[in-house]
């Protein structure tokens, strides 16, 4: 198989709480990484939920869903 490389047309976080912050370059060259760092800062003691949203050239979605719980301490 031929490696290709992978366009990033945006990377989106949605949902209460979370903070997303990453690396990644417009164009990931094939065989690289990038990294995306995921922070929870939860306000009250209650669940959250949200998700990280990548979409590449084609308009294909990759999707991770989140979860988190706050606490009272």
């Amino acid at each position: 198989a031929t490696a290709i490389s992978f366009l990033i047309t945006s990377i989106a976080i949605s949902g209460a709480s979370f903070r997303q912050y990453n690396n990644c370059p417009a164009t990931l060259a094939a065989g690289k990484k990038c990294t995306i760092s995921v922070q929870f800062q939860p306000l009250v003691a209650r669940n959250y939920t949200g998700k990280v949203t990548v979409t590449d050239g084609s308009g294909r979605m990759y999707i991770v869903t989140l979860t988190g719980a706050g606490s009272t301490n």
